[in-house]
């Protein structure tokens, strides 16, 4: 799976011609990160890589756009656009900013996230969560809270 993830977005980064546009996180940017670390020995980290858990990834792609980019609707259009190409559909309860696409090996998500918008915020129009999403959510925190494991 990670093998498609690479490739989705490197054709990401390619097609937008506008290298530093996004940064990648979640799984896939930190199993990047310690691959990184496994081969340049050099680097000074914190613990040694040696006793890091072994990278692994996810079935998703974590990709934080800038603030500028987020707030130029045609630069989102663009990102959309070669979403679309690459046979990604939105997923309903997160229509702009998440998107899936089955492969034979199950399904891949590209999670589009944007950090602090700072000047931008007045640029960008944000929609309230779904009731439903804002539901599940609230269940998940009260589920934390009380310490059960066990689905509402």
């Amino acid at each position: 799976m990670s093998d498609r993830l690479y490739t989705i977005v490197l054709e990401l980064d390619r097609r937008l011609e506008s290298p530093g546009t996004f940064s990648l996180g979640g799984g896939l940017g930190l199993f990047l990160k310690q691959e990184h670390l496994r081969r340049e020995r050099d680097v000074r980290t914190l613990y040694p890589i040696d006793e890091l858990p072994a990278a692994r990834t996810t079935n998703d792609a974590d990709i934080f756009l800038r603030a500028d980019v987020v707030a130029d609707a045609s630069r989102m259009r663009r990102i959309r656009d070669i979403l679309d190409d690459l046979e990604f559909e939105p997923i309903a309860s997160a229509k702009f900013m998440q998107f899936a696409k089955t492969v034979p090996e199950g399904v891949i998500k590209v999670d589009l996230l944007v950090g602090p918008l700072g000047e931008y915020a007045t640029k960008v129009r944000l929609a309230a969560p779904s009731r439903r999403r804002a539901s599940a959510c609230t269940r998940v925190a009260s589920t934390r809270r009380s310490g059960s494991t066990r689905s509402r």
